[in-house]
């Protein structure tokens, strides 16, 4: 019997692949069949896992299997790269339970053909796990930070960040021109690292040090987040199991994406438009900062979204959500335009909300608004952010970026967003 958490975690690697969904809705809609947390934090695991390391695992399943993973069939690539992926970096699974568990899921999805070349093939990665045919380090690299654009040793770390490291060649060249060897190393070992668990405290019932406290006094560890003023990063125990969960005493929200509230400083009395709120933890962090203000009989405040998860600010006491829920299509916008009248505080701009989606394999083209839509939200500069539609929001970034940068080892700006 395969295992529920591989299972679902294949299930997930699916869906994201064929885009049914994305990584956050593919988790969320298998975590409902998981009874044990055990299997939804392993499924969980191994799903985010497998995509934060494929260009690795691609190149051993290539080297191994003797052919290139576009040449092998769309669900044994991913059976593949997941069990490849437990087997590299899971050290308390047993290789043989994930083999095994591999070989007859390639069977339960209409490929026992295939069987026969996943069992080898992983069974091979698990013989040779330390001698893995990937690009090693260049031995230069420290003595030679900044590699000119053809030297063999350019080509080296190259292949080295993106095959080894699994980020885009793109990517890893950009950083690799503009912050040197170190610093796209150091950054591509950081983005492979799990994330921390991190919570925000739901500000409209509770403050970060009480909710602190009262996890503490549950068995959850925290300590303050290092730069969201309301977050607390967990070091040990589970809040989703407490009680405190089902108060709405607290959101998980990444830290980076609670900065993105923070830094549009959204206070009480302004109107915001958020245009890509799904699933709705930084507008409900956003309309915890305006502090319930924007609702009075006079509507003369109103949290509008474009793409809000229902229902996701009335468990957390949040009353300044517009009634204008609706995706994000022509009519629905003039619709929502007319809801959100004349006057805008703040801008969410469309866009990719949820930092869940894989790293594209080449840069993004971003499509300017056009003339229309920037005329409908009050603004002749289509290109303007959020944060420079607020001066507030420009002064928050500056006593943010502040201790950011003071505690990096250097001064080195961050390589730049895509």
């Amino acid at each position: 019997m395969i295992a529920p958490a591989r299972l679902a975690a294949y299930d997930v690697l699916r869906a994201v692949n064929t885009g049914r969904a994305d990584l956050s809705a593919a988790l969320a809609r298998v975590r409902s069949r998981l009874d044990d947390e055990r299997d939804r934090a392993l499924a969980s695991e191994i799903a985010t896992g497998t995509l934060r390391w494929q260009g690795a695992c691609d190149a051993v399943i290539a080297a191994f299997a003797g052919r290139p993973p576009a040449k092998l069939d769309p669900e044994v690539l991913d059976i593949l790269r997941m069990t490849a992926f437990q087997l590299l970096h899971l050290d308390r699974i047993p290789a043989s339970a994930a083999v095994n568990d591999a070989v007859d899921l390639a069977g339960k999805a209409g490929k026992q053909s295939a069987a026969g070349l996943v069992n080898a093939v992983l069974r091979r990665i698990s013989r040779e796990r330390a001698h893995l045919p990937l690009p090693p380090r260049p031995p230069d690299a420290g003595v030679n930070p900044r590699f000119s654009a053809a030297s063999p040793s350019r080509s080296e770390a190259l292949a080295y960040l993106s095959t080894t490291l699994s980020h885009p060649e793109w990517l890893v060249a950009r950083w690799l021109d503009l912050h040197g060897f170190e610093a796209a190393e150091a950054w591509a070992i950081f983005d492979n690292s799990p994330a921390t668990l991190t919570l925000r405290a739901n500000t409209l019932r509770i403050s970060r040090d009480a909710l602190a406290e009262r996890l503490a006094a549950l068995g959850v560890e925290t300590e303050p987040a290092r730069f969201a003023p309301q977050g607390l990063s967990v070091r040990g125990g589970n809040p989703v199991l407490t009680p405190l969960a089902s108060e709405g005493l607290f959101a998980v929200q990444d830290e980076s994406s609670q900065l993105v509230a923070e830094l549009t400083a959204a206070a009480p009395g302004e109107r915001i438009l958020d245009a890509c709120a799904s699933p709705g933890g930084k507008a409900t962090a956003m309309a915890a900062a305006m502090e319930n203000g924007g609702r009075s009989e006079r509507d003369s405040t109103a949290f509008c979204s474009m793409r809000p998860a229902r229902g996701s600010g009335r468990s957390v006491g949040i009353r300044t959500f517009d009634g204008a829920d609706r995706q994000m299509t022509s009519s629905g916008w003039r619709r929502s335009r007319s809801a959100c009248s004349d006057a805008l505080a703040r801008l969410l701009p469309p866009g990719d909300g949820s930092s869940t989606r894989p790293v594209p394999a080449s840069p993004r083209k971003t499509r300017p608004w056009s003339a229309a839509f920037s005329k409908s939200i009050g603004t002749s500069r289509p290109r303007r952010n959020a944060y420079q539609l607020s001066s507030r929001g420009s002064s928050r970034l500056r006593d943010i970026s502040g201790p950011f940068h003071s505690a990096t080892s250097s001064n080195r700006s961050l390589p730049p967003c895509w």
